[in-house]
């Protein structure tokens, strides 16, 4: 899930701006991401004493472990070794991965642009599935299996699903007009997106996307079951190898069509023929986005310190000879998720907001601000 929301949070903003260059923007997002980053790994290395590492210590002919675990998360590269994978946090090894797949954007934008979204996914499910399997040849090898499975490529078609969920839903939003049936907005939407390079229909009221004869695309029309078969598989698979690799991109294709629903709920019936009803899966929707909004408000700084801060609980009843079964202790994390709350808000307000307004800053967007709003033949004047 959070791979998808990535990538749909990616391309959106992109399809937003699509005149800001690239490196530009990945310059706002990582700056707006690395504090609150560099603070936890602080707190974890040198703070927490069930976390912290001796910096200095170095065993006989190896480098420090702790300075190594400092060193290869600082600069979210700790997902290519097994030693690092997850040293001070288990949960940050997603964020290299993410930030890596960052790197990976303009391919994925050439790509799509060579080959159109349907051959994209193919290719990303197809080079992702077979990272995975050939992960699977080398368990034996714990340095190359955990190349291959930390790898970006073994999650890059998780994340393109959201990419790809954005640009349909920016591309949908442009085809057909607000229940107004104005042709000129629709040819004016399909000439920015072919400017842009979204897919858009040729006519008012069309997809280009595949789905069904109504136009409605197949995300959108999964049964629900369909959904819970896909998850029940996904939970299924751990237990037998190497169909346990095939994990990510199951729960991905699920979190796909549950996000479809979310930000798009009316598509789910286009044709009911009752505007009464259209309108009240309109404000369904609101609701549900309103209510994931608040509750993910400060899910970032959440990430950063869940897991390390909930640590402690198995220690202690591992400590008190308390001995529950896995599912039982799970249970008891998730009830005391709440004390992981307060030390979340406090990173959101003192850290988080002010990465944020630091990535909005007026040094990182002069420039764009400046070829945006100067005419195409200044633009040109200038460069040549």
């Amino acid at each position: 899930m959070l791979l998808v929301l990535s990538g749909f949070s990616v391309h959106r903003s992109h399809l937003r701006h699509p005149e800001e260059p690239l490196p530009r923007y990945f310059a706002r997002r990582v700056i707006g991401l690395y504090p609150p980053y560099l603070v936890a790994i602080l707190l974890f290395a040198l703070v927490l004493p069930w976390t912290r590492v001796d910096l200095f210590r170095a065993e006989a002919g190896r480098q420090s472990e702790g300075l190594m675990q400092v060193v290869t998360h600082l600069f979210l590269v700790h997902n290519w070794s097994e030693r690092t994978f997850t040293g001070l946090n288990p949960s940050l090894w997603t964020l290299a991965v993410e930030v890596q797949l960052y790197a990976l954007y303009p391919a994925l934008l050439w790509i799509r642009r060579a080959a159109g979204w349907k051959r994209t996914l193919w290719i990303l499910g197809s080079l992702e599935v077979t990272v995975r399997l050939t992960s699977e040849l080398f368990r034996g090898d714990p340095t190359l299996h955990r190349i291959l499975i930390g790898s970006p490529f073994a999650y890059w078609f998780c994340w393109g699903l959201g990419a790809y969920l954005a640009d349909h839903m920016a591309a949908t939003r442009r085809s057909v007009p607000a229940r107004t049936g104005d042709e000129t907005a629709a040819r004016t939407g399909n000439e920015t997106a072919a400017r842009t390079g979204g897919e858009t229909a040729a006519y008012p009221g069309q997809r280009r996307s595949s789905g069904g004869g109504d136009g409605t695309p197949r995300a959108y029309r999964v049964p629900t079951a369909i959904i819970g078969l896909v998850y029940a598989a996904a939970l299924g698979f751990y237990y037998f190898r190497p169909l346990d690799v095939l994990i990510y991109p199951l729960t991905a294709t699920a979190a796909f069509w549950i996000c479809a629903r979310v930000v798009q709920p009316e598509a789910a019936d286009p044709r009911s023929g009752s505007q009464e009803k259209a309108q009240m899966l309109d404000r369904r929707g609101s609701r549900g986005i309103r209510a994931l909004a608040a509750l993910g408000v400060m899910s970032y700084s959440v990430y950063l310190l869940h897991q390390p801060l909930i640590r402690p609980i198995p220690w202690a009843l591992e400590k008190a000879g308390i001995t529950l079964a896995p599912e039982v202790v799970f249970l008891i994390c998730l009830a005391s998720f709440g004390l992981v709350l307060i030390p979340a808000r406090l990173m959101y307000l003192w850290v988080e907001l002010p990465a944020r307004r630091l990535s909005r800053a007026r040094f990182l967007t002069r420039f764009t601000e400046a070829t945006r709003l100067a005419p195409a033949s200044e633009r040109h004047g200038r460069e040549t």
